[in-house]
């Protein structure tokens, strides 16, 4: 009985990335406006459709290799947020290169308005290897203090509290 457990276990625990699309930036309520001021609260909603609750962090703080929040990056229309699941083989230093040591399969979910507030719901659709380049590209162009999350806006050209400045400053560029 005891090894039936242990084997269901580690089944469940095999290493996932999950995508969380929110669009509708001008509806009310909208998932657009939520998934970027808010989104370890997003990935709170996400765990508990997945019944993994025993991830939930009470200050949904993600950090860890059971479930680390990658990043969120924001267009005009919508609002991308990344995290992994019991990605223990995560290493920070090679996550830019292209051997895809870091890709993982990936599951999707969007996020929408629903009856006055916002619904997050599992998509059957995602582009695997297209979400795996982005978060390569993410640690990329972040530079190699910075760790994740990586919060992205296209809508501003920033990267939200950097810890650093980019690898490659102005006065280098001009000067």
């Amino acid at each position: 009985m005891a090894e039936n457990n242990v084997a269901k276990n580690n089944m469940a625990e095999k290493p996932l990335r999950i995508l969380i699309v929110a669009g509708h930036r001008y509806s009310t309520p909208s998932p657009w406006k939520a998934a970027w001021k808010r989104p370890q609260m997003v990935i709170t909603e996400v765990l508990k459709i997945l019944k993994h609750e025993d991830l939930i962090s009470p200050d949904h703080v993600y950090d860890n290799s059971r479930c680390r929040f990658m990043g969120a990056r924001r267009s005009r229309s919508k609002v991308y947020i990344v995290f992994d699941l019991f990605n223990t083989n995560y290493n920070f230093y090679e996550a830019h290169l292209p051997m895809r040591k870091n890709d993982l399969p990936v599951k999707s979910f969007t996020m929408r308005p629903y009856n006055g507030r916002c619904k997050v719901m599992q998509k059957r659709y995602v582009a695997y290897l297209q979400v795996n380049w982005q978060v390569r590209i993410a640690h990329e162009s972040c530079g190699w203090s910075l760790q994740p999350p990586y919060m992205i806006d296209h809508l501003r050209g920033t990267i939200k509290n950097p810890a650093t400045p980019p690898l490659v400053s102005q006065a280098a560029i001009t000067g």
